[in-house]
């Protein structure tokens, strides 16, 4: 059954108020998902329960049962429409903690490919192992790789601001830009992480200067 979700008083983050037989169209231009040319909806009350959390975030969301008009787009977790209809609410379900780490864990999958994780969440699907010790470092090494793709950016942007040949890259960026992506995730202290970061930041940056190299635009040049 097709749904739409939204708060108990029956907005959407928008501010837009549904109810029994409500419709509302979005506005004219082309449909992009988390903008105002769409009216988002769910393929499933499952599916909106478990993915509220990373979209609507509702405290204590309601659902409705959902008819959607015009053309249909979908990313897999959320649809979208150019203009729907909302009728009677929708009971959602209780989903178990364990369904929903079940869930995310093969979400993550789907993109993040690390190696250490990859191990961790196979063995925590087949119940191979759940321990707090695998999964701290299996969290470890997904946050380390996070922080070197932003290390890596923000150094590259700064040494190529300096006009460093072959947009060298040097140590001290990483840290700064570790610590900077840390504190604008709130994320917890990352010292410790610092040289793990550096060290994948520049071998993935040494890969990419050598390819480019070979293309005859720069000289590899990473210190």
């Amino acid at each position: 059954m097709i749904v739409k979700l939204m708060n108990s008083n029956n907005r959407t983050l928008g501010g837009t108020t549904w109810g029994e037989n409500v419709t509302h169209a979005a506005r004219n231009g082309k449909m992009e998902l988390c903008s105002d040319t769409v009216i988002h909806f769910y393929s499933d009350p499952i599916l909106a329960a478990l993915m509220n959390p990373a979209h609507g975030n509702f405290f204590s969301p309601i659902a409705r049962r959902f008819v959607p008009h015009g053309k249909i787009i979908s990313d897999g977790t959320k649809s979208a429409c150019q203009a729907g209809t909302t009728f009677e609410t929708v009971e959602l379900p209780t989903i178990p903690i364990e369904v929903k780490i079940h869930f995310a864990i093969l979400c993550a999958l789907a993109v993040y490919k690390e190696g250490s994780f990859v191990t961790w969440a196979h063995n925590w699907l087949n119940g191979t192992d759940r321990t707090k010790a695998a999964a701290s470092y299996a969290a470890d090494a997904a946050l380390a790789a996070a922080l070197a793709a932003a290390a890596r950016h923000t150094a590259r942007h700064t040494a190529r601001r300096a006009g460093a040949p072959g947009f060298c890259l040097l140590a001290p960026d990483y840290d700064l830009a570790v610590a900077r992506a840390a504190e604008r995730a709130t994320l917890r202290p990352v010292a410790r992480y610092r040289l793990l970061v550096r060290s994948i930041a520049q071998r993935a940056r040494r890969l990419e200067l050598a390819q480019r190299a070979v293309e005859g635009s720069v000289h590899p040049v990473v210190q």
